[in-house]
């Protein structure tokens, strides 16, 4: 949501508007990956479902693989078929650094929960 005076992006938390600077990123979504795969020539897909809020393109967040910390952006998000699970599950496909890709490919991302951030 945007406010029209301003510009600057709004979300609305516990009943009340808070305004986002622009600098800063503020949480949207928290999502719980369940499994990840690659697909070649295209990112890493992690799968899972949101334990609250959303995600949009262009959302970054930081994902843990084998105990190094790194920043990614998502650049994909698709709905999986709710039919075969109590929780619609979705994929997000990220974007990592090119020099820590291979070294996410190599070393799959474990389940865990991450923060997805407004940029």
């Amino acid at each position: 949501m945007r406010n029209r005076l301003s510009s600057r992006p709004i979300k609305i938390q516990n009943g009340y508007f808070i305004f986002i600077a622009k600098n800063r990123l503020a949480k949207i979504g928290i999502f719980k990956i369940i499994t990840s795969f690659n697909i070649t020539n295209r990112g890493i897909v992690v799968f899972g479902h949101f334990v609250e809020g959303l995600a949009k393109i262009g959302s970054t967040s930081v994902v843990e693989i084998n105990g190094v910390d790194t920043t990614v952006k998502i650049i994909g998000i698709e709905m999986g078929n709710p039919g075969s699970y109590e929780i619609v599950p979705f994929g997000l496909l990220l974007s990592f650094d090119p020099d820590y890709e291979k070294f996410a490919i190599t070393n799959r991302i474990k389940e865990q929960t991450i923060d997805i951030d407004f940029q």
